[in-house]
């Protein structure tokens, strides 16, 4: 993601990301140039950052003065198969929680959706899981789907991926 923002010489309010920078100044000459580089502890979610202010015109002698900024931001992304606590999508360890980002879709035979069948065996892909998992009520295991976006499967046990 990349963010820019123009600045006028007294007041400026850019509104970018949920964020509102405010500026005051009211005579600015010169440049000034910076940037940075961070990381997290673990894989992922690097970050560059570069910003260049630059002003000038004398509000005191010319009764004007322009000031102009430019600030750019890159992040990567930081993908849930990335971090212990969010690979596996299993969050019914912690109040309120559920299995997030899986689906029992195209996994079973809804001759009768009350009473789904699992496949047998289960698709490539998919693992045998209780109903209940995912808070229903139908008796038996479904051939369910970790389709959360970005996370790759745990194999070659699921228990491998599970939260110490």
């Amino acid at each position: 993601m990349y963010r820019t923002t123009l600045l006028s010489s007294a007041v400026a309010l850019a509104l970018v990301a949920g964020t509102i920078n405010i500026i005051r100044r009211r005579d600015f000459q010169g440049v000034e140039v910076g940037g940075g580089f961070g990381t997290a502890t673990q894989d992922g979610l690097n970050e560059r950052k570069a910003n260049l202010l630059a002003g000038f015109g004398d509000l005191a002698q010319q009764g004007w003065n322009v000031l102009s900024g430019l600030d750019l931001l890159k992040r990567d992304r930081l993908d849930a198969d990335q971090r212990v606590h969010t690979r596996d999508g299993d969050f019914r360890d912690t109040p309120g929680g559920r299995l997030a980002g899986w689906s029992t879709a195209g996994g079973n035979w809804l001759s009768n959706p009350r009473a789904p069948q699992r496949f047998s065996p289960c698709p490539d892909g998919s693992e045998l899981r209780a109903y209940s998992d995912f808070g229903s009520t139908l008796p038996g295991q479904a051939c369910a789907f970790n389709a959360q976006p970005f996370t790759r499967p745990c194999s070659p046990a699921p228990s491998a991926c599970r939260r110490r």
